[in-house]
This record gives structure tokens, sequence and C-alpha cells, in this order.
């Protein structure tokens, strides 16, 4: 079987994301669902939950939840 071509997401957009998890106190880790994120606390261990009471995030959307918060 061959493998599957995976695009990599925009590099800068994945730093940017990394760096605001960062400031926030969150961890990120791969969702299961291809292209996907999940924010972990460093606190409490638990998964950010979003708006939609879902776990897994693509980049544009968490990087949204994260710059909303204060």
């Amino acid at each position: 079987m061959a493998r599957q071509w995976r695009s990599i997401p925009n590099r800068e957009t994945l730093a940017r994301l990394r760096g605001l998890a960062g400031e926030h106190g969150y961890t990120l880790e791969r969702g299961p669902v291809r292209d996907t994120w999940i924010l972990t606390s460093e606190k409490t261990g638990k998964p950010l939950i979003g708006p939609l009471g879902t776990t897994a995030f693509n980049v544009k959307v968490a990087i949204k939840i994260l710059t909303s918060m204060k």
C-alpha cells in the first residue's frame, strides 16, 4: 500500500498557535482527526472545550479561541 500524501499546515500559523498555547498555559497535541489539534491545560491536564463542545480544533479555530481569551 502506497503512502498517502499529506499536506503540512502553514508552518508560520502553526508556530503562532504553539506560541499562543504556551502563553495561555496549554500544551498542543495532535488530534485524532486529520489536521486537528487538542489544547490541554498544563494546570489541570484537561482539554480545552470549544463553544460547540468539541476538544479538537483546526489551527485557525484554535488561534481564534486563544486570541479571544484574556
